[in-house]
C-alpha cells in the first residue's frame, strides 16, 4: 500500500496538475486555431491532447511546460510567422528537428510552443517518416478543437520511437516510465484496430523496427503489456546487453529531503483516478531500496 501521508502530496499535486493541464490545453487550442485561420494543419504531439485521449483525467497525465506541434515542411515558414505575430520570439537557432519559440505573459511566466517540421534526428536513419504520417493522419471533428491526429498505429510508433530516442540522448531514468504509460494505455485503447503485421511492414521500411522492438521489451518488462502476437517474429529481440541498458535499471533524480523524486511525482499522479490504477502500481518494478521505502 501507499502511505497516507504520500498520498496526501499526491493528492495535492494531482489538483495542481490538472489546473497546470487546464491552462496548457486552452493555450493549445488558440494556437491551433491561430494555424487554421491561417489554413495550417496541425498535429499536437503528446501533451494534452494526449491526455484527453488516453487518460480519464486531464490532470492524470503530468505534462512538460512546452506545447510540440508537427506542421507540414512546407507550412513551417508560414506557422512561425503566425508565432511572432502572436508575440512570440525564436529561443536559439534550431534544432535538427524542432525550432522552439517562447512568449513572456503578463504575470512573468513563458509559454513554449516547439514547432515541429520532422520528428526524428538524422542518426534514427528514418526517411520520410513526416511524410508518411501526414498522408494517414486524421482531420480535425471538432470545431472547438481544430486539431489532425495522427492514425493509431502511427501515433504507437512515434511514441515507440521517441521513447528509446529520448532515452538514448539522455539517461534513463524513471522519467521515461511516462512515455511508457502513454504507449501502454494507447495499446489498450488502439490495439485492436491496429493491423500489426502492416504496423511491422511501416517500421522497417522507415529503419525503425529497432526502436519499436525495444519499446515493447520496455513495456513487457516494466507494465506487463502484452506484445500483440504479429510483431514478436517480425519486430527484433534486442541483446540482453542493449536491453539491460535502456531499460534496467532506471535512475531516480536525487532528492531533498523529504521530497517524492520528480518522476514518481510525475507517475504518481495517475494512482490516485481509481482503483484500476491503483492496482496496476504492483505491475512497476522500482529500481532502488529507496524508491521501494517511500512506497510502502
Amino acid at each position: 500500500t501507499i502511505r497516507e501521508d504520500t498520498l496526501q502530496r499526491l493528492r495535492g499535486l494531482h489538483v495542481a496538475n490538472h489546473l497546470f493541464a487546464t491552462i496548457r490545453h486552452e493555450e493549445l487550442v488558440r494556437r491551433l486555431e491561430a494555424f487554421a485561420a491561417e489554413s495550417i494543419p496541425a498535429i499536437p504531439l503528446k501533451g494534452t491532447c494526449l491526455a484527453t485521449r488516453l487518460y480519464p483525467d486531464v490532470g492524470g497525465r503530468a505534462l512538460g511546460y512546452d506545447l510540440d506541434l508537427l506542421v507540414r515542411r512546407d507550412d513551417a515558414a508560414g506557422a512561425a510567422a503566425a508565432l511572432e505575430r502572436d508575440g512570440f520570439r525564436t529561443v536559439g537557432p534550431p534544432g535538427r528537428y524542432d525550432r522552439p519559440f517562447e512568449r513572456i505573459e503578463a504575470d512573468s511566466s513563458t509559454t513554449t510552443v516547439e514547432l515541429h517540421a520532422d520528428l526524428l534526428p538524422r542518426w534514427c536513419r528514418a526517411t520520410g517518416f513526416a511524410n508518411a504520417l501526414w498522408s494517414r493522419s486524421r482531420p480535425p471533428v471538432d470545431p472547438r478543437f481544430p486539431a489532425w491526429t495522427l492514425d493509431p498505429g502511427d501515433e504507437i510508433l512515434y511514441l515507440c520511437t521517441h521513447l528509446i530516442k529520448d532515452q538514448v540522448e539522455t539517461r534513463p531514468t524513471l522519467l521515461h516510465l511516462r512515455h511508457g504509460l502513454d504507449i501502454h494505455l494507447a495499446l489498450e485503447r488502439w490495439g485492436a484496430e491496429i493491423d500489426w503485421p502492416v504496423f511491422a511492414q511501416r517500421a522497417r521500411e522507415y529503419r525503425l523496427h529497432a526502436y519499436a522492438g525495444l519499446a515493447f521489451e520496455f513495456l513487457a518488462h516494466w507494465f506487463g503489456s502484452v506484445v500483440p502476437e504479429a510483431l514478436t517474429a517480425e519486430l527484433p529481440r534486442w541483446k540482453r546487453a542493449h536491453f539491460a541498458r535502456h531499460v534496467w535499471p532506471l535512475e531516480a533524480s536525487p532528492t531533498n529531503g523529504n521530497q517524492l523524486p520528480k518522476e514518481l511525482r510525475l507517475l504518481g499522479l495517475i494512482l490516485l483516478l481509481d482503483d484500476r490504477w491503483r492496482a496496476r502500481f504492483a505491475h512497476l518494478r522500482w529500481a532502488g531500496s529507496e524508491l521501494r521505502e517511500r512506497w510502502r
